[in-house]
């Protein structure tokens, strides 16, 4: 190591731009979410509609609850955060205050169907 790097200093030149390739929301009981109800007993209504919309639609890739704690996880394909967070505020189960949801972009380095890791943050098949 150089005396001009400091341990543990990533150079610049190390890793090109990631940009996401998906979207993960994490949702989390909310305000209106029946405390002491299984999670198929709240008001949902209109949740599943929504995510089979965003399905036939090709933004949903992945979406379902916790087997272990309340909430749940979608993965939407989707690049743009802007993108991501008008999808989930048209959720009816974040709209009427069950679920508070939490979007963070995603980079996939393994997508599936992939001989290795996506290359620099361009879109990889998913």
């Amino acid at each position: 190591m150089s005396e001009t790097a400091e341990a543990g200093a990533v150079p610049e030149t190390a890793a090109p731009e990631i940009r996401p390739t998906h979207h993960v929301v994490t949702y989390r009981p909310g305000p209106g979410w029946i405390e002491g109800k299984p999670l198929f007993e709240q008001p949902l209504q209109g949740h599943a509609e929504h995510n089979a919309e965003l399905e036939a639609e090709g933004l949903l890739f992945l979406s379902g609850p916790f087997l272990d704690r309340n909430g749940g996880m979608s993965v939407l394909a989707v690049s743009d955060t802007d993108e991501a967070e008008k999808i989930v505020a048209k959720d009816p189960a974040v709209k009427n205050g069950v679920f508070l949801a939490d979007v963070a972009p995603f980079f996939a380095a393994f997508p599936r169907g992939a001989a290795g890791p996506a290359e620099g943050g361009e879109e990889a098949g998913a």
